[in-house]
């Protein structure tokens, strides 16, 4: 592994010699006594990815143990924590479930005798009855769960979904009350609530933005009642939000002559030139092309790998993870940015940071603007372009999907191991200029 990724590792995470992440935290030292342990372990996985993924939840279960010895965390979720941290995760599965048999009864009972006097009275006495206080959780609660269940650890690329949720937690405040938000069970929410959030918002921002904050509050409580197998419907599922969705009028496509110019305006021999031949050529997203590594493209196969990295973690969706072909100049113009680099470093180093995609984006606007100044045309264009370019060449719609990385939502699409690079290559290269 290379010292730069390390430096990517969240705090309190390391990589054993075996390639194994972890997350080691000190106990507090008054604690030690108590807890019976100097370290709290949590094993996040042999995958970069994976581990990054598990990371938010190890945070929470170190936060989670401390709090029930001195009384911060909430009853329920320190049982839990301190059954997972003593029996392991099943165990804690089980005992959320009310699926108690005798053995975990007789080992709970056990286990309360063991931390009398650790531990407040009342988490002793559910322990030794076998049982957890009943749910009782706000929309208020629910945004900060998933929140915290969503953070990273970095907060240049936090930054956006974080303030998403705040802006939800400020709306709903605002539509139905405080007291409804930050005290009201969620259970208790209705449908007349979710709509009456969607009408408040409607006269003040467009369409797609009342989506969004509707859709920020549905996520958060899909995840926690998928994680508290809470047996309650989701208000905010379904909602319809007239004018909400994409349109043809919501983004054109550059035309062949705006591309032809474009080519001319972004000729440089340099990062310009790479990651505008490389999206014209692909029709990636340019998040996808700005964070990819030397290892990500193959001089072998002409090709670029779209896939989890340490530079971006997970991409968009499932379907995003494909394999393009690249046309000769595309390929020129990324080859040309990586010699001498290792596989694990970044192709565009200067967009290598978080939120560099959104520097690339405006250095390639800036550009265009002075050329195109059409409010509906830009970067992102090229997709349509291409979508329009394949469309017109005969190219399948399902083909056309994979090369471009959208779901195609069939049962049959997710059988099989997709369309082999020679297939998509000829596709593409009738859209090739």
């Amino acid at each position: 592994m290379t010292n730069k990724l390390k430096t990517k590792l969240p705090k309190y995470v390391s990589r054993t010699d075996f390639g194994v992440y972890r997350f080691v935290r000190n106990i507090p030292q008054d604690l030690i006594p108590t807890v019976g342990k100097r370290r709290f372990y949590r094993v996040l996985g042999a995958d970069f990815t994976e581990a990054m993924m598990a990371y938010p939840k190890a945070v929470a279960d170190y936060d989670a143990l401390v709090g029930a010895y001195n009384s911060t965390t909430p009853t329920r979720e320190a049982i839990l924590s301190l059954v997972k941290d003593k029996f392991g995760e099943d165990a804690s599965l089980r005992l959320a479930r009310g699926d108690v048999d005798e053995n975990l009864e007789g080992a709970l009972t056990d286990f309360s005798a063991e931390l009398d006097g650790k531990v407040s009275e009342e988490v002793a006495v559910r322990l030794y009855d076998a049982s957890l206080p009943a749910t009782v959780m706000s929309m208020s609660e629910v945004l900060t769960r998933y929140a915290t269940h969503k953070d990273s650890g970095d907060a240049d690329k936090d930054r956006l979904l974080m303030n998403r949720v705040e802006q939800t937690r400020r709306y709903l405040r605002e539509c139905l009350g405080a007291t409804a938000v930050d005290a009201t069970p969620v259970e208790k929410l209705t449908r007349k609530d979710a709509n009456r959030l969607r009408d408040y918002l409607m006269p003040k921002m467009k369409p797609n933005s009342v989506n969004r904050i509707v859709g920020q509050a549905r996520t958060a409580l899909n995840f926690c009642i998928k994680e508290d197998d809470l047996n309650i419907r989701n208000p905010f599922l379904g909602v319809i939000i007239k004018g909400a969705g994409a349109s043809k009028e919501d983004r054109l496509p550059l035309t062949e002559q705006d591309i032809s110019l474009l080519d001319g305006v972004y000729d440089a021999p340099d990062d310009i030139n790479a990651l505008w031949a490389t999206l014209r050529d692909t029709g990636a997203r340019l998040s996808e092309i700005t964070y990819l590594e030397v290892g990500d493209v193959s001089l072998q196969d002409k090709s670029v790998a779209i896939r989890p990295n340490s530079l971006r973690g997970e991409l968009k969706t499932s379907s995003s993870t494909r394999t393009i072909p690249l046309s000769d100049k595309a390929l020129t113009a990324l080859q040309a940015l990586r010699v001498g680099k290792s596989d694990e470093e970044a192709i565009f180093t200067r967009y290598a940071r978080p939120r560099g995609a959104d520097g690339a984006s405006q250095m390639l606007m800036k550009r265009l603007r002075k050329h195109i100044t059409d409010p509906k045309k830009s970067i992102h264009s090229l997709r349509h372009s291409m979508k329009d370019a394949l469309r017109n060449s005969g190219c399948q719609e399902e083909l056309a999907k994979a090369l471009l990385g959208h779901s195609d939502g069939s049962v049959a699409s997710r059988y099989g191991s997709g369309y082999d690079l020679a297939t998509m290559r000829t596709a593409l290269e009738k859209t090739w200029r």
